[in-house]
């Protein structure tokens, strides 16, 4: 083999080295692997999103943020979200599968899509966003959406996901109501107070310098309205100037609401003034806060009492059985019925006692002189009031009947 032969050679060895490089290198040629897009749509994970912004097709938009474990609206002011439906919406984005893909062909308007009702994106702890759009239409009343963010086609589902409008929470404060133990209600325009506190027996409504025992019925459904009501319009409205101030005293702290006769109201865990159940107020404007029951202790608690109203006297005890002697029962009954009227313009107690209960061992009230169409009574050291004669008469009635199947 000559020089010129050999050299012809060695070119032709690179040449096929480099052939042989190239073919080893390059990417194999296959179809497009589409495994990845075809897998359910299932990366939103509940527990990380921290954040999800919602636009409608009207154009409003409303974005949550998640701070320190609670979810806020952050426009067009910062407000706490209702928990339970943020809670409910990332529930079920996160359980989305989505794993039809749209081909180019696809008209978006069969999809509802051409005009989505709702662009939804949700944001995790890494800052990874992921987004979906919710079409317009319904098939036999499942929505079809379509996750747009996805590489390299979009895919789509059906399936119903209702998506509210309003994320705000609705709720006015945040208290518990055994906590409360003093009530204050200010009358703006009149600059009148009324101050309900509990005492040793009970709620007390402060009249002047006395303390009449108050109507927990009615106070229990005061606390029960405000902490179970719940904001009916957010439209911002300016509270009228003859509304009433309460204020709520609790584990030395205090809760102040504001409101008005139309339900216009300012609230603590509000912003801005929100409208209430009218009802409140009325609730609120009570005039008359006494109680009508003759005792404020529960009843079921009494092993004892000591009966005397003239000449009708009894004593009797709670026994394994029952009451012995068996009118005590009877007698019970009657001492829950009784119906008194604290309000009454009545003389100040005088003389011995005409009658006394003592339950448990500890005189509880005592019965004094006549007056209009009752007696003058008193429990303690509290503000006289008026027992009406047929009250009295069904207590001396209870304290010596006897039934039949007795005798």
């Amino acid at each position: 083999m000559n020089e010129k032969q050999s050299g012809l050679f060695t070119w032709l060895a690179i040449i096929l080295i480099a052939m042989v490089a190239i073919l080893t290198l390059a990417p194999e040629e296959t179809e497009e692997d589409d495994s990845e897009w075809l897998q359910p749509y299932s990366e939103i994970v509940a527990d990380d999103v921290v954040a999800i912004s919602l636009t409608s097709i009207q154009g409003l938009s409303t974005e949550l943020v998640k701070e320190e474990d609670v979810w806020m609206v952050e426009n067009p002011h910062q407000h706490m979200a209702d928990q339970e439906i943020v809670a409910s919406l990332i529930a079920r984005l996160s359980s989305i599968e989505c794993s039809s893909p749209l081909s180019e062909n696809e008209n978006l308007a069969d999809f509802g899509l051409d005009s989505p009702v709702w662009s939804i994106s949700t944001t995790d702890n890494s800052q990874k966003t992921k987004s979906l759009l919710v079409g317009n239409n319904t098939v036999s009343g499942q929505q079809t959406y379509v996750i747009c963010d996805q590489e390299p086609h979009p895919r789509a589902t059906r399936l119903r996901l209702e998506v509210e409008s309003e994320y705000r929470s609705r709720e006015i404060v945040d208290l518990t109501l055994e906590d409360v133990n003093k009530i204050q209600i200010l009358n703006a325009s009149q600059n009148e107070t009324t101050t309900l506190s509990i005492g040793e027996y009970g709620w007390l409504w402060n009249q002047e310098d006395n303390n009449v025992l108050a109507d927990k019925d009615e106070i229990y459904t005061l606390l029960s309205m405000l902490s179970e009501a719940r904001v009916e319009h957010f439209a911002n409205q300016t509270i009228g100037e003859n509304h009433h101030v309460v204020v709520l005293h609790h584990d030395e702290q205090s809760t102040t609401i504001k409101i008005d006769r139309s339900g216009i109201a300012i609230v603590p865990l509000q912003p801005n003034p929100v409208t209430l159940d009218s009802d409140i107020f009325e609730q609120i404007i009570k005039s008359d806060w006494s109680s009508k029951q003759l005792f404020s202790m529960e009843l079921e608690s009494l092993s004892e009492i000591e009966f005397a109203f003239g000449e009708t006297k009894l004593n009797t005890s709670k026994t394994s059985t029952g009451w012995e002697p068996i009118q005590g029962e009877s007698l019970l009954a009657a001492l829950d019925a009784t119906r008194v009227n604290r309000m009454a313009d009545v003389p100040t107690a005088v003389g011995e006692p005409w009658g006394n209960i003592t339950v448990n061992g500890i005189s509880r009230l005592n019965v004094y002189q006549e007056h209009n169409e009752g007696r003058v009574a008193k429990a303690g050291d509290g503000v006289p009031f008026l027992i009406p004669y047929n009250e009295l008469s069904k207590l001396d009635a209870a304290a010596t009947y006897i039934p039949e199947n007795n005798y």
